[in-house]
């Protein structure tokens, strides 16, 4: 028998590996917990006037504790199921049924937009997965080379922001047990930027380069060679950064989407690699918010 527990379990475990580097492997839990529960819902398939259903639908969310879904969330849910029972017939409005994000990081559904953080957990916008009235859906629209590139240059903003006025002993406390330090968080942004730098450099002047895979996780508390200020970590990829998009901006479309072969991910473009490390930076921003929450009060 499929157990919630035990599903639950598995994306806990998986989300747990992929602060050791193991992307690949979250990948190919998520899929399965998703196909699992896909296979599962086949077998509760039948045919049944739109009524009886919306009435099972109704009931099933009604008895959800409280805690899996945020009233904003459920009032939508529920005006949407009390609109169907009196008219069973047709599609929602999108003003009755907007886009929903859920963060990805804890759960939290948020309605018709993802929030600056999470509410819950304090994850940053690109952690959120949006869900839209799309057959598959889950990457809808396509990408906006601008927006990407915006958001880069908004999570240095950001960064920079997050840890201003802090002194050195803010940086280096470890207030989480076992967790990085806001200095560590620091020079994996910046090491990990130089490795979107060579990437993108590598893309644009060779055929489909081979991308090794690299782990600046593992760097991170390494002090050796860094400057001894994290303020000064910080300017240097806040400069770095800013060299970047420049850069970026200045690239044809065809530019954007030319390719190299990565190690682990197989064919991606300079965009994927854009928008892959801007949303890497995302998922640590929540954390940094934490941290500056702890050490400055």
């Amino acid at each position: 028998m499929i157990n919630l527990k035990d599903l639950s379990r598995l994306i806990a475990a998986s989300e747990d590996l992929t602060d050791h580097g193991m992307m690949n492997l979250q990948k190919l839990i998520e899929a399965l917990v998703f196909a699992i529960v896909r296979v599962e819902a086949r077998s509760y398939r039948r045919e049944a006037e739109p009524a009886e259903r919306i009435h099972e639908i109704d009931r099933i969310v009604h008895a959800l504790p409280a805690k899996a879904i945020p009233q904003a969330f459920r009032e939508v849910v529920a005006g949407a199921t009390k609109r169907y029972t009196t008219d069973p017939k047709g599609d929602l409005p999108y003003v009755e049924a907007p886009d929903v994000f859920v963060c990805r990081s804890c759960g939290y559904i948020a309605v018709a937009e993802a929030p600056d953080l999470c509410s819950e957990c304090g994850a940053a916008t690109g952690v959120f997965r949006r869900f839209q009235g799309m057959f598959n859906g889950d990457n809808a629209e396509p990408e906006d080379p601008s927006m990407l590139i915006d958001l880069l240059d908004e999570n240095a903003r950001k960064l920079e922001t997050l840890v201003s006025g802090l002194e050195e002993a803010d940086f280096t406390r470890r207030p989480l047990a076992g967790r990085w330090s806001i200095r560590d968080h620091v020079t994996h942004f910046y090491d990990a930027q130089a490795i979107l730098i060579q990437r993108v450099s590598l893309i644009l002047t060779k055929d489909t380069p081979l991308l090794r895979t690299e782990v600046p996780y593992e760097t991170a508390t390494d002090s050796k060679g860094r400057p001894a200020e994290t303020k000064e970590i910080l300017r240097m990829f806040l400069d770095d950064r800013k060299g970047f998009t420049t850069r970026l901006r200045t690239l044809t479309l065809a530019d954007l989407w030319r390719r190299g072969h990565h190690e682990d991910f197989g064919l991606v473009s300079v965009m994927h690699q854009v928008k892959y490390f801007a949303q890497h930076e995302q998922a640590h921003m929540g954390t940094v918010t934490q941290l500056r929450r702890a050490v400055a009060g």
